[in-house]
């Protein structure tokens, strides 16, 4: 392995062919995994004579057959990286390198011409067979062959020490052979073959002050050699005026020792009005005799400038956001930043910065943001493994406007590219999309709960219709109407029979609801006549009869009215806010309504029953209600073997009571008589109407002994009935009983009716105001 100091022999000849091979020029022979502070630090222990003669770094990998090159660069790049290179420790030396351009080392000089011609290169690398180092050649030094040997035939010799004219480039200023070897070379090169020299020659003598601006350098401009002075004044008359204050600035800073090396590039006005873009590009170093020398080059990049520019164009003209990123890696050949190397106009908008605040800047200092999202180690991944990264981003934008971004990441090269594409109206529209979504998610749920609502609200509906009682009803609505409103509390009231108070009737859920019983003036709603909602934290506007539950609460009170008549009120409560929203109340006024249709038809319908089954002037049960609920009592007899009493009364001379008084007073009689009966009665007896002045009691489950028994007292007690009617008093009032038993005097309906009516004739015929017993 060569050590990293070692330097290639200045020459050694090489075997010469008829047409002549060429001799190597020296280089430095590095190796690759070097960093670029190493690289100083061995130049540093080189002898400036020997570092003067060494103009091109190569950087090699051992192998078993020697040293393969993989990169090379000049040290005027290595001084120009150590003038603005942050992080020279951990920066590779490769990171400065390119591909190299190779020849074999047995090659003439008409192909060596070919090949600097075709690949408009500096250098070519000479190798031995398998690939091994074995030297380089400078166009510089081809174009010394061809001024010596007056043609591409010529022979090569050995060139003298003085006469190597590429430039070295540093940080510091070395001796060397420079200024002589520049005016040998000026002097030398005639018309026809400087043509074929690209670049434009100038030396700067700082001693002297005296400028040399070589042929070419006025070629570039249309000029001929003696059509510019070799001065200042014809620079800066060249240059655009913006790129003149440039130039003076430079100036100044080389003259008190801040600069030892200029790269840049500059604008000049071509003999034909056209913009020639320069790189300018020179370095400081001592000439032999002691004096002070710039040394450098102007190459016309014009072409690339219009290419970059045509470039730049295009992409300013993207809508998309483009940049590219270079890699700094550091001595491990890890990857430690990026630097920003392009950006367009979309890139500076959509990252709030403009090109100057990003070139040639790191991207952790400018964007440190990447490294919390991921991003930095992303973009890692898309240098090491060549995979396109891809995001979506969302951020702020400078106005205070939020975009979402698509970020692509692609490799390029030792980097990448960022592509940064505005997806805000997609994103916008994929939002709106969802929001519809999930508002029709929601309006489904809705309906799916209205639905439900409705279900629930049918089957109440159904439950009262089918009720036989308003009792009944109560009793399904209360667990009915706390499955429509769930996490409520409530009560159904409706008004008593005095119609002067409500009370309740049905209550449900786990919160007080307030008074059970309260007057028509204690509620807003029925005052109102209309729905009244209220929040618990406004006391004023909450009911007297409910009961607050605090800041959060709310309370529903709904009037239940049927055909202009107010039943009652459904009251609803809850201690969460916004329980009883809108819907909710439409809900609840349903149900209201439902409610009171419901306890108006039992109503009615009860009303319609006891018409068909009582008798309306005394408001006992009729003959018909008699023989159904006797037959249903002689059947339960007959299953549990118990008895069932029977007493037919007749009102003593009850036809005097018309003749004497009238009919009203017939029917006070009949009226009284009735609830004296229903008052001697207990609840599962049944007292009935037969007919006319006749009554009859069924008294299930008893004896014949306590028939006549209750018979005989009710005789008795009847006597003492005073009653009075226009002022006058209608005297005793008494009557005749016929009593019978089940299943002792019979065992029908029929049977038991008729030996009870035959024992009542039996009464009327010994006399009345009796109790007679059927015979068995």
């Amino acid at each position: 392995m060569l050590d990293s100091h070692q330097i290639i022999p200045a020459v050694r000849s090489l075997s010469l062919g008829e047409a002549g091979y060429l001799a190597a020029t020296q280089a430095l022979v590095i190796s690759a995994d070097k960093t670029i502070a190493d690289m100083v630090q061995h130049l540093q222990g080189i002898h400036p004579s020997q570092i003067a003669e060494s103009q091109l770094i190569v950087l090699v990998l051992p192998t078993a057959q020697g040293e393969k090159p993989i990169g090379v660069l000049t040290v005027s790049e290595l001084a120009w990286a150590v003038a603005t290179q942050r992080e020279l420790a951990t920066s590779a030396l490769m990171s400065l390198a390119r591909p190299p351009v190779t020849l074999p080392a047995q090659t003439n000089l008409q192909t060596a011409w070919d090949t600097f011609q075709a690949q408009k290169c500096a250098w070519l690398v000479l190798l031995e067979e398998q690939g091994v180092f074995a030297g380089v050649i400078s166009r510089t030094a081809l174009l010394e062959a061809v001024v010596e040997r007056g043609g591409l035939a010529g022979q090569l010799s050995e060139p003298a020490p003085d006469s190597d004219y590429s430039p070295l480039i540093c940080s510091q200023p070395v001796h060397g052979y420079w200024s002589a070897g520049l005016t040998h070379f000026l002097g030398q090169v005639g018309d026809g073959v400087a043509q074929v020299v690209n670049d434009g020659v100038w030396e700067w003598n700082l001693t002297t002050d005296r400028l040399v601006l070589s042929p070419r350098w006025k070629a570039l401009l249309g000029y001929g050699p003696s059509e510019l002075a070799d001065e200042w004044a014809t620079w800066e008359q060249r240059l655009i005026e913006e790129d003149r204050s440039t130039l003076n600035n430079l100036r100044q800073a080389v003259q008190v020792n801040q600069a030892n090396c200029i790269q840049l590039i500059q604008r000049f006005e071509h003999r034909n009005q056209n913009i020639v873009h320069g790189l300018v590009r020179a370095v400081r170093h001592s000439a032999v005799n002691g004096e002070d020398i710039f040394w450098g080059v102007l190459t016309d990049i014009s072409e690339l400038a219009r290419t970059q520019q045509e470039l730049a164009d295009i992409l300013d003209s993207s809508i998309d956001g483009i940049a590219a990123l270079r890699t700094i890696r550091n001595g491990a050949g890890q990857i430690v930043d990026f630097l920003w190397t392009a950006v367009n106009a979309s890139a500076e908008m959509v990252l709030g910065r403009s090109r100057n605040q990003l070139l040639n800047r790191q991207l952790l200092d400018q964007v440190p943001l990447v490294r919390q999202d991921g991003l930095f180690e992303a973009y890692v991944r898309v240098v090491e493994t060549g995979q396109a990264f891809s995001r979506s981003l969302r951020i702020t934008q400078v106005d205070g406007r939020d975009a979402w971004l698509q970020l692509t990441a692609v490799k390029l090269g030792d980097g990448l590219t960022l592509t940064f594409r505005d997806v805000t109206q997609t994103k916008q529209a994929e939002q709106v999309l969802q929001e519809t979504n999930q508002q029709l998610e929601r309006r489904i749920e809705e309906l799916k709960f209205r639905n439900r609502e409705m279900a629930l609200l049918s089957e109440m509906i159904d439950f009262l219709q089918v009720c036989v009682t308003v009792e009944e009803a109560y009793t399904a609505v209360a667990d009915l109407v706390q499955a429509l409103f769930p996490g409520c509390s409530g009560a159904l009231f409706t008004l008593e029979s005095t119609r002067v108070a409500l009370e309740a009737v049905a209550t449900w859920g786990p919160d007080p609801i307030g008074e059970t019983l309260f007057y028509p003036d204690d509620c807003w709603a029925l005052r109102r006549g209309r729905i009244h909602w209220a929040e618990h934290k406004h006391t004023g506007l909450l009911c007297r009869h409910a009961h607050p539950l605090g800041s959060q609460a709310e309370s529903l009170c709904l009037p239940m009215m049927a055909q202009s008549e107010t039943l009652g009120l459904l009251y609803l409560c809850t201690p969460q806010h916004d329980s009883l929203s809108a819907p909710k109340q439409q809900l609840a006024r349903t149900v209201a309504e439902q409610v009171a249709l419901a306890i108006s038809n039992l109503r009615l319908r009860e009303t319609l029953q006891q018409q068909s089954i009582r008798d309306p002037l005394t408001g006992l049960y009729n003959r018909r209600y008699l023989e159904e609920a006797l037959e249903q009592a002689v059947c339960r007899a007959r299953r549990d073997r118990s008895p069932i009493g029977a007493i037919i009364l007749d009102i003593d001379h009850f036809k005097q009571f018309n003749d004497t008084f009238g009919h009203d007073a017939g029917d006070l009689v009949l009226q009284e008589v009735a609830q004296f009966l229903q008052s001697r009665i207990r609840g599962s007896d049944i007292a009935c109407r037969y007919g006319g002045e006749e009554m009859t009691l069924i008294l299930p489950g008893a004896t014949l002994e306590e028939t006549v028994q209750r018979a005989e007292v009710m005789c008795q007690e009847l006597k003492y009935l005073s009653l009075r009617h226009g002022g006058q008093t209608l005297g005793a009032i008494t009557a005749s009983f016929g009593v019978a038993s089940f299943p002792q005097h019979a065992v029908t309906v029929a049977t038991l009716l008729q030996a009870a009516d035959a024992a009542l004739y039996q009464a009327k015929w010994a006399g009345r105001d009796r109790v007679v017993v059927a015979q068995s």
